[in-house]
C-alpha cells in the first residue's frame, strides 16, 4: 500500500480529468486507510465470532470449479497445504497473545463449536469432500478412484488434524 501510494502521489493530480481526479482521490483514501489499518496489526487476530481463516478455507470447494483433473489436483494441493497454512496462522496468533492482542473471551467461547462442525470424523461428510462425490462425465473410473483417494488422504492426514490443532489452540492457549 505504501509503494502504491508513493506511485500515486508521483502523478500530478491537477493534470487529470474530473473523473480521474475522483478515482485518484478514492485510491489515495483507500491506500491511506489500508496503511493505517495495517499499523494496528489486524493479522495478529485473524479470527472472530464471524469466522476466520479456517472458515474461509472450509468454503473453498464452493468457490472453485471442478471440470478437469488439473482442477482437482490443484484443490488437493490446497488441502495438503492447509496444515502449514494453519500453523502459520497459529504462530501469528501466538505473537498476538504476547502483544496482548486477543479477541474478547465471549468471542473465543463461540469459536470451538464452529471448528468442531468442520472436523467431520466421516470424511464423506466433510464439507471439503463434496467435490469428490461427483465428477465430470468424461472422468474414467481409474481417474475418479485416484483423485478420490488423494482427496480422502489429504482430508484425513492434513485437513482434519489442522482443524484439531486450531481447536486445541483456541481451547488451551
Amino acid at each position: 500500500a505504501k509503494t502504491f501510494l508513493s506511485i500515486l502521489k508521483s502523478i500530478n493530480r491537477e493534470e487529470l480529468s474530473q473523473k480521474d481526479k475522483l478515482n485518484y482521490d478514492i485510491a489515495k483514501k483507500l491506500l491511506e486507510d489500508s496503511i493505517k489499518w495495517n499499523e494496528l496489526k489486524p493479522y495478529l487476530m485473524p479470527i472472530d465470532q464471524m469466522g476466520g481463516f479456517y472458515t474461509g478455507f472450509a468454503r473453498l470447494a464452493e468457490e472453485l470449479s471442478f471440470k478437469t483433473a488439473k482442477d482437482y489436483e490443484n484443490y488437493i494441493a490446497r488441502l495438503n497445504a492447509f496444515g502449514s497454512y494453519t500453523d502459520q496462522y497459529l504462530q501469528l496468533m501466538r505473537i498476538g497473545i504476547k502483544e496482548g492482542m486477543v479477541p474478547p473471551r465471549i468471542v473465543l467461547e463461540q469459536i470451538p463449536g464452529t471448528i468442531e462442525s468442520l472436523i467431520s470424523e466421516d470424511i464423506n461428510e466433510s464439507i471439503l469432500y463434496q467435490p469428490f462425490k461427483k465428477f465430470p462425465a468424461d472422468f474414467n473410473q481409474s481417474q475418479r478412484a485416484r483423485i478420490r483417494s488423494e482427496g480422502e488422504k489429504a482430508i484425513a492426514q492434513t485437513v482434519r488434524p489442522a482443524y484439531k490443532r486450531i481447536l486445541e489452540f483456541i481451547r488451551e492457549e
